[in-house]
């Protein structure tokens, strides 16, 4: 299908973009550009039909961390003070944090961050996701913080959590955030890519089998705006 090619198209030149982007010794530097690109390449796929910013989460005199990307709902009232935007959360449909190469500290870091902005007194609470061009932890590792367990007969993963048997699952250690993307390619050619989005009902974890892995934010970033606006 052209969707399929033109997400598989884009998938790459992220990942592109990334290693040509290792020329900028700056590290703070480098992360914007990073999260610029994904913005441009969300943008690109909805034409002007999408609000983007950078910027943060406000409800009365408590004021989230900068967050990297924001979707907001059509014409939603905004602060703009320079090239950042202040929203309510009630306004903002998606908030992306962007990773270049994702450690275990920054996950836990930004579930903590998610965990603040959901204290917040707001209407309603907008989705919180993680992208990552790469991930430092080995998939076992990454799998099981979010809820499965590995088969060694099977060489699987799956996640032992069954509401009817009373199973509860082995503990999801990052709960607060809602979904996570990652589009690497190691050094030999071998895909480490995940999409596992949090079930609202049962806070468990399902891991995307649609490929390019990339679909699954366009996937999403559709439905939130249609049920948002």
């Amino acid at each position: 299908m052209v969707f399929d090619e033109f997400h598989k198209y884009t998938e790459n030149l992220i990942q592109a973009q990334y290693s040509v982007s290792e020329i900028i010794q700056h590290e703070l530097t480098k992360g914007e550009v990073r999260e610029e690109f994904v913005m441009d390449t969300i943008q690109r796929g909805f034409g002007n039909e999408i609000n983007l910013k950078r910027g943060f989460l406000q409800v009365g005199e408590v004021q989230s961390n900068q967050m990297d990307i924001l979707l907001l709902k059509h014409n939603a009232p905004v602060a703009n003070i320079g090239n950042q935007t202040i929203v309510q959360p009630e306004n903002c449909l998606l908030v992306l944090e962007v990773k270049g190469n994702a450690t275990g500290n920054d996950l836990k870091e930004y579930n903590d961050k998610i965990g603040i902005m959901k204290a917040m007194q707001a209407v309603s609470h907008p989705m919180f996701g993680i992208f990552c061009y790469k991930i430092k932890l080995v998939e076992k590792t990454i799998l099981n913080r979010f809820g499965f367990t590995y088969d060694n007969f099977s060489g699987s993963f799956y996640d032992e959590y069954n509401e009817q048997r009373g199973t509860e699952g082995i503990p999801v250690i990052y709960p607060n955030i809602d979904f996570l993307i990652s589009i690497e390619i190691d050094v030999e050619g071998n895909a480490k890519q995940y999409y596992l989005r949090k079930n609202a009902l049962t806070g468990r974890y399902i891991k995307s089998v649609e490929y390019p892995v990339l679909k699954n934010l366009f996937s999403l970033t559709h439905s939130l705006l249609i049920a948002g606006n």
